[in-house]
């Protein structure tokens, strides 16, 4: 609903109160906000909105900072959805409340399938090691490890992991997995190994 929707059903008795952002250029040519928080007077005999009383505040600083962080997210959201890494967001629990494109790709499954799994069930390592670094994580600890994956067809890939504990705008605390696929590495680095030839010294 627009402002001027918004007024009009104010005009019409239909809104009890009024609150809206507006934005105003003033004579000057610059740019400001007011927050319009107004209540209707109503003529006692016609029953039909009269006039209004209310308050306008200007909000300039408080509404551009609001618009900052607005587009600082939309950014990063932006950089989130196209990275070609792997981003999984987990919350102290273990479970994935997050993930981008990169990751779904690599484990072959979507979002809706990773949203609310518990990270457990991703890893090929025994469940006392992948607890033992959530504890880790949590108590402040970058960690920068490799772990076998299970992707959603049963085989396995090798992930390379950075995960760290961040906190949220809400003060939630959570963990940052930034995760490689780097198998087609680690089994190219194996076929060099097992078919480099052998210098004879002579």
């Amino acid at each position: 609903m627009d402002a001027k929707e918004y007024s009009q059903l104010f005009k019409e008795g239909k809104l009890e109160g009024y609150n809206i952002d507006l934005k105003i250029r003033t004579p000057q040519g610059v740019e400001k906000w007011l927050s319009d928080d107004s209540v209707p007077i109503f003529d006692e005999k016609t029953g039909k909105v009269v006039k209004s009383l209310g308050v306008l505040q200007d909000i300039t600083k408080r509404k551009n900072q609001e618009l900052a962080v607005t587009a600082l997210e939309q950014r990063y959201r932006l950089l989130f959805e196209l990275s070609p890494t792997g981003i999984i967001l987990e919350d102290e629990n273990g479970f994935i409340v997050e993930v981008n494109p990169a990751i779904c790709q690599s484990l072959k499954r979507t979002r809706e399938e990773l949203i609310g799994m518990d990270a457990r069930e991703l890893s090929l390592d025994p469940v006392a090691k992948v607890e033992d670094n959530i504890r880790r994580i949590l108590a402040g600890e970058e960690l920068h490890h490799m772990e076998p994956t299970r992707m959603k067809d049963g085989t396995a890939c090798m992930m390379e992991l950075h995960e760290t504990c961040i906190e949220l705008p809400d003060g939630t605390r959570h963990i940052l997995v930034i995760a490689n696929d780097i198998t087609e590495r680690i089994q190219s680095v194996s076929y060099t190994h097992l078919t480099l030839p052998t210098k004879r010294i002579v």
